[in-house]
């Protein structure tokens, strides 16, 4: 019968360890002599016997399934590190090693899922098992687990716990994203996340390196506290002369706040209280972070980190304290340096020109930044948070006396702080905003919405009452209608010429000025024109007059005569007027006004007071009073209280502009004619 090559090389692979081993048997001593080394190690080794492992049984290699360079991570000779799975030391080779079981066993036993004894097999079906009751594998706190199956290939820690043990504040520490992620190594010195575990990580205790806290600790005992770790501090020492932090004591596995490592509301170090009393948004000046969290990886990281402030002493603690350059919240060219106090009154503490004096509305510019090296009239820096407040405060150039220097702040910035701690009033100092009140949004009921962005402000009344809902007609909108902030060049030392004028406005005069209340032949001139006689003012530089011009308040001066004449005449009419009558007679080229003037005319009056005459009809007495807002349309009405008016009170209905007649008035006792016969 012939035989298959495969047959034949199983009888010849059989044949030869059958002779093998009858000649091993037959040699005296031979057998006695075998060591660990000549069935386990790798071929040839004369260093390691423990056993060569691999996915399968190899007969060729003498390789086995298993996980024994885990459990003996180096090369040995001494067969007593294999006793805690396997039983008594062997000094000499035993008879029953070799009986085809394999032996599981220790004095504490391991639990081994099949059993102290079992069958020897290559199989490559061979189904390992799990130790369930072996001390060396444990969560870390004394409680075993059961361990992966023998020979299944896993990460080093996850063998015995998770790769970041659940218990305590592992996970806070160790996969927390509020701050910089911490290593193994950082608590546990030579401990790796993932990698094989230093020598001493199978010792019955608890080895911590860093923070003060106990070492080495019994496993399962008690939590502790650390009271010297950097991650919970101040971050710096109290002076900013050490690296040395205040220190906080923190117990492992409990709850904590921001408040837990450093103090939210009074933290000790440099000039922290005082910021956080008056805005605790950590975030003005630490990226990323807010009164009750710190998402970013510059948290806990040794290095002292402030955002977008010109910091000039961040880096690693223990350099000192610096001063911020570009804080907004500060508006001193120089801010004072960090932790230092002074006797400076509270506002001036921050920002302006320190002082000790009280502060009031005769001097509250002390607390607006000043630039000693701006040498303009208007003392206008180029430095965004200084810039034109000088000129605003005080105005400088001369161009207004509008209340006094508090309600001058509050123009832009509305209501005035009541305390030094106001930072939130005008928002993070990345993002500071304004609130327009009074004069920026006109004088004549705030209808305004004035605009700051980009360091320019616009569609504020002070720099555009012809802006969207201003006092005068859109055309006559100026040239520099959205000043910069920081521009010293927006208006030259005297205030009435055409081109400082023209900067807010057209001038009467200008070629393109559109005329609304004047007209060419009451303001032929323009800007050279003597205003005085009909405001009382020509808006020169200084002193009582200069202030009225960028008031909010359009004066009229003098008496009815003054502007508008009596009679008022069309042009037509005036030139053709005659007698002393007619004497203060002016041209009035509107509807209802000249063309009229017979209506206009009391044949019988007394010209004591020129405004008699006018009184009965038109009773705005404040229309012609300086210092008060004009009437823009003053049309027969009745005030109140019915006075000063010859009209019955008793019904509402006056005059009929469309039909330009009265009714109900004592003067006519039935509807007038119509005002134009």
């Amino acid at each position: 019968m012939k035989r298959s090559n495969t047959h034949t090389t199983s009888i010849r692979v059989l044949a030869a360890l059958t002779l093998t081993f009858i000649s091993l048997a037959g040699l005296p001593g031979r057998a006695e002599a075998a060591t660990c080394l000549t069935c386990h190690a790798a071929v040839g080794s004369t260093t390691d016997i423990r056993p060569v492992e691999s996915t399968y049984r190899n007969i060729t290699s003498g390789s086995i399934r298993g996980s024994h360079a885990k459990h003996i991570p180096t090369p040995t000779l001494d067969a007593n590190t294999c006793t805690p799975c396997h039983g008594t030391a062997v000094a000499s080779y035993q008879a029953n090693h070799r009986d085809g079981f394999i032996n599981v066993t220790s004095a504490a036993g391991i639990g081994y899922s099949k059993k102290t004894t079992f069958p020897q097999s290559g199989s490559k079906d061979l189904v390992l098992g799990t130790c369930s009751a072996a001390s060396c594998h444990d969560n870390g706190k004394g409680m075993l687990v059961t361990t992966p199956t023998w020979g299944a290939s896993v990460p080093a820690c996850t063998a015995c716990h998770a790769l970041v043990p659940e218990d305590g504040s592992h996970t806070k520490h160790v996969t927390g994203t509020l701050y910089k992620k911490a290593l193994c190594a950082d608590c546990h010195t030579g401990y790796v996340q993932g990698a094989t575990a230093a020598a001493s990580h199978l010792n019955g205790t608890i080895d911590v390196n860093a923070g003060g806290y106990p070492s080495p600790k019994a496993k399962g005992s008690a939590p502790a506290s650390c009271s010297t770790s950097y991650c919970h501090s101040s971050g710096q020492s109290a002076d900013g002369l050490s690296a040395t932090p205040v220190y906080s004591t923190v117990t492992w596995g409990s709850t904590v706040t921001c408040g837990s490592c450093h103090a939210t509301s009074g933290l000790a170090t440099g000039t922290h209280a005082k910021h956080i009393a008056a805005a605790p948004q950590c975030n003005y000046c630490h990226a990323t972070s807010s009164d009750n969290s710190y998402n970013s990886t510059l948290h806990v990281n040794g290095q002292i980190d402030v955002t977008d402030q010109g910091y000039s002493a961040g880096g690693t603690p223990g350099n000192g304290y610096g001063t911020c350059s570009t804080a907004a919240c500060h508006g001193s060219i120089a801010p004072p340096v960090w932790g230092v106090n002074t006797n400076n009154t509270t506002c001036t503490k921050c920002h302006g020109t320190g002082t000790v004096d009280p502060i009031t509305s005769d001097n509250r510019h002390v607390v607006a930044p000043a630039d000693p090296a701006a040498t303009d009239k208007g003392q206008v820096s180029a430095t965004a948070k200084t810039g034109a407040h000088q000129t605003h405060i005080r105005y400088l150039n001369g161009l207004s006396g509008q209340g006094n220097e508090d309600d001058r702040c509050s123009t832009c910035h509305g209501a005035l702080p009541t305390s030094g701690l106001h930072v939130t009033q005008f928002g993070p100092p990345s993002n500071p905003t304004s609130t327009f009140s009074g004069l920026a949004k006109t004088s004549t009921g705030g209808t305004m919405t004035p605009v700051y962005s980009a360091g320019s402000c616009s569609n504020t009344y002070c720099h555009n009452p012809a802006g969207t809902n201003g006092t005068l007609d859109p055309l006559n909108a100026g040239t520099g209608t959205s000043p910069s902030w920081t521009n010293a060049g927006y208006l030259g030392d005297t205030l009435k010429t055409d081109a400082n004028c023209n900067a807010c406005h057209k001038s009467p005069g200008n070629v393109s000025f559109t005329l609304t209340s004047h007209n060419a032949t009451q303001m032929p001139q323009g800007i050279a024109t003597d205003c005085s006689s009909c405001h009382g003012h020509n808006g020169g530089v200084g002193g009582a007059v200069g202030q009225q011009h960028m008031d909010g308040i359009r004066y009229a001066n003098g008496e009815c005569n003054s502007c508008h004449g009596y009679p008022p005449m069309t042009a037509v009419q005036l030139a053709a007027r005659t007698g002393a009558d007619f004497a203060n007679a002016k041209l009035e080229d509107y509807a209802g006004g000249g063309g009229y003037h017979s209506s206009h005319l009391l044949a019988t009056v007394t010209v004591a007071d020129a405004f008699t005459p006018c009184l009965p009809c038109h009773p705005s007495t404040s229309h012609r009073q300086g210092g008060s807002v004009l009437q823009a349309n003053v049309n027969v009405n009745y005030d109140a209280n019915d006075t000063n008016l010859r009209f019955d009170g008793s019904r509402s209905k006056r005059y009929d502009a469309s039909l330009t007649k009265c009714s109900n008035i004592s003067c006519h006792f039935k509807p007038s004619p119509a005002w134009k016969l």
